[in-house]
């Protein structure tokens, strides 16, 4: 790290690598995950020529707790405790907290805690293809849960921004205002919608995420159905001059729409609009 970051002179570090996936042993993503930013900070301590550093958070370090408000704040507590992600995620925020006292007071840490990214761009297993690949959406009893999503062209916006402006640093919410609900995204695509019991769906998952090698949801995601994580992004919005092109819902039909095509040009199904 330290002769990479001193032959090209580098002055900002973007750090998203990160280990992804409900994976059963979390000992080897937890050392690549915690390990690796531990050595990033500490390289980037030895280089001068580091500004600052840009972390890749997450809003799931919230955690789908029962209680949550809407709009969290950037001063609200990080409780993830069910989705290894959210957790690991939020294990690396405290061990970036924890080398801060550590490191030079010239080096900028800028931690972007962004909602779920979607857009054109493939990502096996991601929220969208899994959605299409399910006859219904799905959703819990009683629990219509808010959800956000960011669209990955919204994304790159914020990514120019927090490089031209080197003067932001601290913690920043990613996430459009609006957000939107499995019933909503269920009826903009004409899907029905199945309704279960908590406790069902997490026998489900539970049994799925052990017998099917691969699957990126487990039972631990069947909070993330329940207790909404929606979190006020305004702080970037004033700081940034961000004004976001595509709402939670839009972001999600402008991705699935995508897909669409794609999956049908795949099985050799012609679109409608392709007609000369």
């Amino acid at each position: 790290h330290i002769s990479l970051l001193k032959k090209y002179d580098i002055s900002q570090v973007f750090h998203f690598a990160f280990v992804l996936g409900e994976i059963k042993d979390q000992r080897l993503p937890r050392a690549i995950n915690i390990g690796g930013t531990r050595a990033i900070l500490e390289a980037a301590d030895q280089v001068k020529s580091v500004r600052r550093i840009i972390f890749a958070g997450s809003v799931s370090a919230y955690g789908a707790r029962k209680g949550n408000k809407l709009y969290l704040k950037e001063t609200a507590p990080l409780r993830a405790d069910t989705l290894k992600y959210g957790i690991n995620k939020m294990l690396m925020e405290k061990e970036i907290a924890r080398l801060r006292p550590r490191l030079r007071d010239d080096l900028s840490l800028l931690m972007l805690r962004i909602c779920t990214i979607v857009g054109p761009t493939p990502r096996t297993g991601g929220s969208v293809q899994t959605f299409l690949s399910s006859p219904f959406g799905m959703s819990i009893i009683g629990h219509d849960c808010p959800v956000q999503f960011i669209h990955e062209d919204d994304l790159m916006v914020v990514f120019d921004r927090v490089l031209d402006d080197g003067r932001i640093s601290g913690v920043y919410n990613v996430a459009p205002r609006e957000w939107t609900t499995i019933k909503r995204i269920s009826k903009s695509m004409k899907k029905p919608i199945l309704y279960l019991p908590y406790s069902l769906l997490y026998g489900a998952f539970w049994l799925l995420f052990r017998v099917k090698p691969g699957l990126k949801i487990s039972e631990n995601s069947v909070s993330y159905l329940s207790y909404p994580i929606i979190v006020d992004s305004s702080r970037l919005e004033k700081d940034l001059g961000i004004r976001f092109k595509y709402s939670s819902l839009h972001a999600f039909l402008s991705c699935a729409r995508v897909l669409q095509k794609r999956m049908r040009k795949r099985d050799g199904v012609r679109d409608g609009s392709d007609k000369a």
